[in-house]
């Protein structure tokens, strides 16, 4: 059986035999569950802290989906919602932190208002894209407007960190405690960057890109959310998810560097 498969078999075994957590009793039952399910895998399976990550374990996967599911989409639609909801409203915003997509688009922007075709290369590097000024001028633009979306949506979730799920945030309390025992070196920091890619990446994250596909905002009869707005809502949940883990832009995103004290700034936040 293919791994995604056994793993919603499993889940629907366990949860079906905790009833879905339906009462305090079962919720209860099912929760300490998944703290002896998750205590035992780091004991035995862990070698490495981030292991914890980039091993995927199968009592996290459950954890979520239990969380994320019909028991927690209330949680996540009072969480993340409203915000989200706002962000896809605003017309005026839009969000390119690219700049081969920057320069492509003024290009195209200097073709319509000239009515000629370009001398400029259409097909460049974000290096060469970036050797423009006004490419450069409407990144940092776009980079200011992220920043401020970005604090709008982390305000958000901090003054409502109550509609989290009292099982999540028990379960982020689990982890951080059982890392802590079975690696004792490890920093503060390290422990709170591994709860944080839970309780941010793992489990609000795609909500934020795909608020159609958990169902965290109403959508109209053959409303759908557009490109754009899509790519507004990564870019924002991109920003989160570096904060959470204190993970500063490099290489590849070299021309987000200037982004990257508001990342540590932001990282303060989450903590």
């Amino acid at each position: 059986m293919p791994q995604n498969k056994s793993t919603k078999f499993m889940d629907t075994v366990i949860f079906t035999l905790y009833n879905y957590a339906s009462n305090q009793r079962e919720e209860y039952l099912l929760l300490k569950l998944f703290e002896s399910a998750l205590r035992e895998e780091i004991k035995s399976k862990v070698d490495h802290i981030q292991e914890i990550v980039t091993g995927n374990p199968t009592v996290i996967k459950m954890v979520l989906s239990f969380y994320r599911g019909a028991r927690g989409q209330n949680a996540l639609r009072q969480l993340l919602g409203p915000v989200v909801k706002e962000i896809i409203e605003d017309k005026n915003l839009g969000i390119n932190t690219n700049p081969v997509d920057i320069y492509k688009a003024w290009v195209n922007q200097l073709e319509t208002a000239t009515g000629e075709a370009s001398k400029l290369p259409y097909e460049v590097t974000p290096e060469q894209a970036l050797a423009h000024e006004e490419v450069r001028t409407k990144l940092e633009s776009s980079n200011q407007v992220l920043r401020t979306v970005t604090d709008k949506v982390l305000s958000s979730i901090m003054s409502s960190l109550d509609s989290i799920p009292y099982g999540m945030r028990y379960i982020a309390k689990v982890l951080k405690d059982t890392l802590h025992e079975k690696f004792p070196d490890a920093t503060e920091d390290e422990l709170l960057k591994i709860v944080g890619t839970l309780l941010y990446y793992r489990y609000m994250n795609p909500a934020i890109v795909a608020p159609d596909g958990f169902d965290i905002i109403d959508m109209t009869a053959g409303g759908q959310v557009h490109s754009e707005q899509r790519r507004n809502l990564a870019s924002v949940a991109k920003m989160l998810q570096h904060a959470a883990a204190n993970k500063l832009f490099e290489d590849e995103s070299d021309h987000l560097t200037p982004m990257n004290s508001y990342i540590s700034q932001t990282y303060q936040r989450f903590r």
